[in-house]
């Protein structure tokens, strides 16, 4: 059977659940049992195959290849389809990482609705391939994956590996780049070492980071779907915001913070070199949180760049509560994020939020908020200062207006707009509140969702 919420192919009304790929699961408890963890594997029903299955065209490359990009975002030539349209005539597998299909817009849609907070760095790809082409020789990704078989059949052989693990895909033979690449242990992966999942259409197979696998295309022409997500570790978010700190107080003084000789003199390090590492001492004065994947649009993205509007993001409940909008209170922007109001014509605005490490490089965010030309003003405010006061947003009050604040209607005073503008950015972790010394900001709780036709699902 279907899902109860689907309806037949091609169906507007179709909502696709992050649940409906790992029946009979909750996504609740898969996250809870597996997610990073150990190799899930199931089954999709004859009807959502169906409905995934024409959200990628059924297979066909040509009509795919129209609808993914490049890494730099930009779309395959004619002369580059032809190109991936003889290697596999040839044998060779074709490897599309950025899909913008339908069924990959509802499968990433789908994860970052259910499982929010779990990536940032979440993309959907493509693999063509047939009988006789290359297997993809052991190796194991940095990255979640679960892949889902369209058409034709794939043997896949897991071995246990380290969730730990980060930077490149690393293959059984890659000479080490550093000693703790050398020191990962290798798996045996003899037939009684390892376990063999046969992929046919429909089958999902879940492989945590750091897990071995090879990959051998056994049955006709072979297509599959993969969902990845970047592992964050908790020590690569540590160095971010401890790197970014660093940074912020490097640039405030007149000596040269670089690595010189004289850091290393005698058996221990310099004046300097311990003034920065005392900064790690201090971490919860410089922490926040990593930037949360913004639920998106179709119709207001473009490929790799996600956007949606103010009103969209509202009907999503992607918004902290309004209560915690004290005006004695402040906002402090993410060093890790930048935000830049563009203009597009005397009512409308485009708000561009980026957030790529300057130490590892990573992209944590890249979204576009539209709205109002009206924000303009405040958002400049915050991106000039990166720490603003609540109460300067303000408009000057009536009298009225002075006597409900201070009757304890606080909120009241900020203009919808932008009261909801700001509820986004914190809760998307652009934004972080700090309140005054003798107030404790209540941590945000997860908002519990509530799905009538789902009571009865296995948890």
């Amino acid at each position: 059977m279907a899902p109860a919420h689907s309806g037949s192919t091609g169906e507007e009304g179709f909502v696709l659940e992050f649940s409906d790929l790992i029946p009979p699961l909750s996504t609740s408890r898969f996250l809870e049992e597996y997610w990073g963890q150990k190799v899930y594997s199931t089954s999709l029903c004859e009807d959502l195959l169906t409905i995934l299955s024409v959200g990628f065209h059924d297979g066909n490359l040509s009509e795919c290849v129209a609808e993914c990009r490049k890494e730099d975002n930009v779309h395959f030539t004619e002369a580059e389809l032809e190109g991936l349209q003889a290697d596999l005539e040839q044998r060779r597998s074709v490897i599309l990482p950025f899909c913008f299909t339908p069924g990959a817009i509802d499968i990433k849609q789908a994860f970052v609705q259910g499982c929010s907070g779990f990536g940032n760095d979440i993309e959907v790809g493509m693999y063509f391939s047939q009988l006789g082409c290359e297997p993809a020789q052991w190796h194991f990704d940095p990255n979640h994956n679960l892949t889902i078989q369209i058409l034709g059949e794939k043997d896949w052989y897991c071995a246990e590996g380290n969730p730990h693990t980060m930077g490149a895909a690393r293959g059984l033979r890659d000479t080490p780049m550093n000693f703790l690449d050398q020191s990962i242990p290798i798996p045996n992966t003899g037939p009684l070492d390892r376990s063999c999942y046969n992929l046919r259409p429909g089958s999902v197979l879940y492989i945590p980071p750091g897990h071995w696998h090879s990959v051998v295309p056994v049955k006709g022409d072979c297509v599959s779907v993969n969902l990845r997500v970047a592992n964050l570790l908790h020590a690569k978010w540590v160095c971010e915001v401890m790197f970014a700190k660093m940074m912020s107080v490097a640039r405030g003084q007149d000596t040269l913070c670089a690595v010189r000789p004289p850091d290393f003199c005698g058996t221990g390090i310099s004046d300097a070199m311990k003034q920065q590492a005392a900064l790690c001492l201090d971490l919860e004065s410089c922490w926040c949180h990593p930037p949360r994947c913004f639920p998106f649009e179709k119709e207001r993205s473009d490929g790799l760049r996600l956007g949606a509007t103010l009103d969209f993001l509202k009907c999503k409940k992607f918004m902290c509560d309004r209560d915690l909008l004290h005006q004695d209170g402040t906002v402090v922007v993410s060093p890790l994020v930048s935000i830049l109001p563009k203009l597009r014509d005397a009512d409308s605005m485009v708000i561009d939020l980026r957030s790529v490490s300057s130490l590892t490089g990573s992209d944590y965010l890249r979204f576009s908020i539209h709205c109002t030309s009206t924000l303009e003003a405040p958002v400049k405010l915050l991106a000039r200062c990166g720490k603003v006061k609540l109460a300067e947003f303000v408009p000057p009050q009536s009298k009225e207006q002075a006597q409900r604040r201070k009757r304890g209607h606080t909120t009241e005073s900020f203009p919808d707009e932008l009261a909801l503008l700001l509820r986004v950015l914190i809760h998307g972790n652009v934004l972080f509140l700090r309140a005054p010394a003798d107030q404790v900001i209540p941590e945000q709780r997860p908002r519990k969702k509530q799905n009538p036709s789902r009571k009865n699902e296995p948890s």
